[in-house]
């Protein structure tokens, strides 16, 4: 008979627990969509968490009906294909990725950087904000540079916070 002592059951717990705040906070969040804690919890559960596959489904899934219901906009549009893919390449790369090389701050940086170059260039393709030309896309990429910074802004602050949270829970519960 396998035993665990309860010390390892209380800290699995934790992690657990922290996930599932973790997703109603991004929840919640998704009313304002600066400082989006979305994707920084999406990097964090597909690198610490079990069944994230599940929980990041379910974050995005449900952020997209939230957002939705508050803007009065469709759930699914012709962005869809290209939110969700860029989510699954992120979770592909995320699976490959040496964690014990790069710290969470420096990943989840670089896949918010990943998911904002896939989008611009998906709003480029399926919109006709910008000419579909090489100054079109050249501007697409220009005027989304402060989305880009807001999101960098909250990747620090929200990956700040996990980081503070998960060291906390692994000096309290591991033996």
């Amino acid at each position: 008979m396998i035993q665990i002592n309860d010390t390892k059951i209380c800290y699995i717990m934790q992690k657990q627990l922290l996930s599932y705040l973790l997703i109603i906070t991004a929840l919640i969040c998704k009313i304002t969509p600066l400082l989006s804690s979305e994707l920084t919890v999406t990097v964090y559960l597909l690198l610490y968490a079990e069944n994230a596959s599940i929980q990041v489904a379910t974050l995005w899934i449900a952020g997209d009906l939230l957002y939705a219901v508050l803007h009065h906009t469709t759930v699914f549009g012709n962005w869809t294909i290209f939110t969700y893919g860029s989510i699954l390449l992120i979770m592909i790369i995320l699976q490959k990725i040496d964690k014990t090389k790069y710290s969470f701050i420096t990943i989840n940086f670089l896949m918010i950087i990943l998911y904002w170059i896939l989008t611009n260039f998906a709003t480029w393709c399926i919109t006709t904000i910008y000419l579909h030309s090489i100054m079109g896309i050249i501007n697409c990429y220009i005027f989304a540079l402060p989305f880009l910074a807001t999101s960098l802004l909250g990747a620090l602050i929200w990956s700040s916070i996990i980081v503070l949270i998960s060291k906390n829970i692994k000096n309290v519960y591991v033996a």
